[in-house]
């Protein structure tokens, strides 16, 4: 199970989850997302723009380097880390960050996930990054920024 914090939280969040996760026998990984958190803060002077986008890969890639076995992964998150579950749990982020992959090529935890938890989902945090997207039309952006 991994679990994602909100916005301005950290894996402290998640304490006591962790606690009855680990008693009922899961495998438990939280992690304080980039520049929240313990986590490094670099900003836009160090080439860094936050997004769920970027979230859901690094996420993806802890995964990738800390989670073996077969058992799949259930990702949890709370507000916008409902937002990095999803993105992470898909795998759409590779695509809207531009990466190329091989066709037969899935995102980590896309290729095992089990289940997906979003609690107090932030659904319109995101906004940013779904004006920038190439399939909405110029009237659909304009309504997101009035």
């Amino acid at each position: 199970v991994i679990l994602i914090h909100g916005f301005g939280c950290s894996t402290v969040y998640w304490r006591e989850t962790t606690k009855y996760l680990t008693n009922a026998g899961y495998t438990v990984h939280a992690l304080d997302l980039l520049g929240q958190g313990k986590s490094a803060k670099p900003g836009r002077e160090d080439g860094v723009t936050y997004s769920i986008d970027l979230w859901a890969a690094l996420v993806d890639s802890y995964a990738s380097s800390q989670i073996r076995g077969d058992n799949g992964i259930v990702v949890m998150g709370n507000s916008l880390g409902s937002n990095v579950a999803l993105a992470a749990a898909t795998g759409d982020f590779y695509t809207l960050l531009g990466e190329t992959t091989p066709a037969t090529t899935t995102p980590y935890i896309a290729s095992k996930i089990k289940g997906v938890g979003m609690y107090n989902c932030g659904v319109g945090m995101n906004s940013r990054n779904i004006i920038r997207d190439p399939s909405w039309n110029p009237i659909q952006r304009a309504l997101l920024t009035f």
